[in-house]
């Protein structure tokens, strides 16, 4: 198989998401922002963080690697997709959300209904989840995690 860079990786689970339900708003969906993480929630300026929500956001987080036979190894990507929601009704609606709004539980869902077990790009294994988690909840947003890995067989020459 031939090597997929973990860009090409991560620029097809954004476009599995981007061309959803998921988003973007001005398309039918419900997320302001489907992109990679460039370090958004991570900005003083919380205002500023919340207007990007509800966001979907993709990272790389690691690699690891099986040796299966002399120069040929199976590197297993993992990707983390963070998904944020507020709610001006509070910390539950946040997570379960209501009428108006959508909540990280279903978006989670979404998450898993588009990515698990699907190829997402040509010559890498299916998404598989591994685990989905709690990041943060705050009254002013709800922030968890689904994380995937997505194997692809690689010959060391």
């Amino acid at each position: 198989m031939p090597n997929e860079t973990i860009v090409q990786v991560e620029d097809a689970i954004i476009a599995q998401l981007d061309q959803s339900p998921i988003g973007p708003v001005g398309a039918g969906g419900y997320a302001r922002i489907v992109d990679s993480y460039q370090g958004e929630l991570e900005d003083e300026d919380l205002q500023k963080v919340l207007k990007l929500f509800p966001a979907v956001l993709i990272v790389y987080d690691t690699s690891q690697y099986t040796k299966l036979a002399k120069g040929v190894f199976d590197e297993r990507m993992r990707f983390r997709v963070l998904v944020a929601s507020r709610n001006l009704r509070g910390e539950k609606a946040q997570r379960r959300g209501d009428v108006a709004m959508v909540g990280t539980y279903q978006m989670l869902r979404d998450v898993r209904g588009l990515l698990a077990n699907k190829i997402v790009t040509p010559n890498v294994g299916p998404a598989e989840p591994v685990a989905e988690r709690f990041v943060v909840n705050t009254r002013e947003a709800s922030i968890y995690e689904a994380v995937y890995e997505i194997s692809l067989d690689f010959e060391q020459t």
